[in-house]
């Protein structure tokens, strides 16, 4: 191998390792059941019937961790969009209020029926 073509290669090598150091620190979208499954102890919440169970902020604390990275945000804020669909009856301010409510610190718009998921 000549000393450009192995040079080159120690560069792409670098830099793939970078990039796999700096992508490893956050975690992968949730699947939208994982976000229904940690959200569905907030249905009746969500639905009027009382404050936010333990079960339900516990569900908000297991998604905080994804809230960080912004692909995240828009794949939490498309799974949020498809659930008030899935439920009738939730009251979308008291859905945006869920994460203050449960001393959670989420980094997502507020929840509307028309929301831009991409600016999340």
């Amino acid at each position: 191998m000549s000393p450009l073509r192995y040079s080159a290669a120690v560069v792409i090598l670098v830099v793939a390792t970078i990039v796999g150091v700096m992508g490893a620190n956050e975690p992968a979208p949730p699947a939208c059941s994982t976000v229904y499954d940690e959200l569905q102890p907030c249905i009746p919440y969500f639905t009027g019937r009382g404050d936010p169970a333990k079960d339900c902020c516990s569900g908000v604390k297991a998604l905080q961790p994804y809230s960080k990275a912004k692909s995240n945000r828009v794949a939490i804020c498309q799974c949020l969009k498809s659930m008030v669909n899935l439920v009738p009856g939730v009251d979308l301010s008291a859905a945006s209020k869920l994460p203050k409510k449960c001393n959670v610190n989420v980094k997502l718009p507020k929840l509307s029926l028309d929301i831009d998921c991409s600016k999340a």
